[in-house]
């Protein structure tokens, strides 16, 4: 399911190179699944049930079901054993979820949040050009004010560390109009 070009040894090595070397550590696959398997996801996922989740000082976005997508598509593990290669991690450290992004939703720093140490990884699923300006932006902000800015891309796949950062999503505004952006999202636990 994870497109040719980085299933090779080589290409595998470059980007735990990338993620284990760079700072801040952060590595943006594009185009990271095959065309033909992106879109029966993307197609399966905007037919999807998700449940709005809203909690008003935290958070807005629906929630679908992990289990239910990796059961009609089992080839997506292909994907979080890139994330165990790339975090030496162990399945039993892995975290997932699965939200949705339209109008009116997004998710505020909170204090609940902690400025803790782990890695988070997102793979995007959504219209080819989704603009900016209607925000779904995801912002990883440090104590300095810095951030760093993940827009939602389709069909790529973000993996970051984040050490002393917090992170939100910007609010999707009324320009978006009905589109959405669909993220399968996860954590591995330290």
């Amino acid at each position: 399911m994870i497109a040719k070009q980085y299933t090779t040894p080589q290409a595998l090595g470059e980007i735990k190179t990338a993620f284990t070397t760079f700072q801040p550590q952060l590595v943006r696959l594009e185009h990271v699944l095959t065309k033909r398997n992106y879109s029966e996801v993307y197609t399966f996922l905007q037919n999807m049930r998700f449940i709005k989740k809203n909690i008003p000082d935290k958070f807005s976005f629906g929630e679908g079901s992990v289990a239910r997508l990796f059961t009609i598509f089992p080839e997506l593990d292909s994907l979080l054993r890139l994330v165990l290669y790339l975090t030496d991690a162990s399945e039993e450290q892995l975290h997932l979820g699965l939200h949705s992004y339209g109008k009116g939703t997004y998710t505020l720093l909170h204090d609940s949040e902690g400025i803790g140490e782990r890695t988070e990884f997102y793979v995007f699923f959504g219209p080819k050009r989704w603009d900016s300006a209607w925000g779904g932006t995801f912002v990883y902000k440090d104590a300095a004010d810095n951030s760093i800015l993940i827009p939602p891309q389709a069909n790529s796949f973000c993996i970051v560390h984040k050490k002393d950062l917090q992170r939100f999503v910007q609010y999707v505004k009324h320009f978006a109009g009905d589109e959405k952006f669909y993220v399968l999202y996860g954590f591995v636990e330290q």
